[in-house]
């Protein structure tokens, strides 16, 4: 996956978009820069269009960015070098300031919901035929740690649990 372009200055974003830190929603301001017509089509109106995965993405000067990293470059300014803009409850949607948060990729990753892909129905658990068990696995830093094999699932899922809770804290997901 591509890096996301850098945010534009903290000054545009304010200049271009209102955002309410309660509800997480961006509206279009007035804007002198643009003509009577786009200011009479968009000014005061929710700004970008949602994605079918529930992210809203809004074009600025061209660029078409995430709502969760224009908040907080709204609110906090420059995202730090090699960091993330988290959801924490997991919801693409759920743009407020207070379910924002700095991480990593492997801790953004780790707050993931379970696949659809999912064959077993428990994140970090998958059937190994090899074996004829369930084996558990976590990744971090893009690499899969194997964290043994098991009898059910629900076994793999467990090992799986705790050692996203050691590794992750407060980012690890379990379903």
């Amino acid at each position: 996956m591509p890096a996301p372009s850098p945010l534009p200055p903290r000054s545009k974003i304010v200049a271009a978009l209102s955002y309410n830190p309660d509800t997480g929603v961006f509206h279009w301001r007035y804007r002198a820069d643009q003509s009577k017509r786009w200011n009479t089509l968009y000014a005061g109106k929710v700004a970008g269009s949602r994605r079918a995965n529930g992210r809203r993405r809004i074009m600025l000067n061209g660029v078409s960015f995430h709502a969760n990293r224009l908040a907080w470059g709204y609110v906090h300014g420059d995202i730090p070098n090699g960091l993330n803009i988290d959801h924490a409850d997991g919801d693409f949607g759920n743009d407020a300031i207070a379910n924002l948060r700095l991480c990593t990729q492997s801790q953004n990753l780790a707050n993931m919901r379970l696949p659809k892909t999912s064959t077993s129905g428990l994140k970090g658990a998958s059937y190994c035929r090899k074996h004829r068990a369930w084996r558990a696995y976590i990744q971090k830093n893009g690499k899969t740690q194997s964290l043994g094999t098991f009898p059910s699932a629900e076994a793999a899922h467990t090992a799986y649990v705790r050692a996203a809770k050691a590794q992750f804290g407060e980012f690890a997901r379990a379903a």
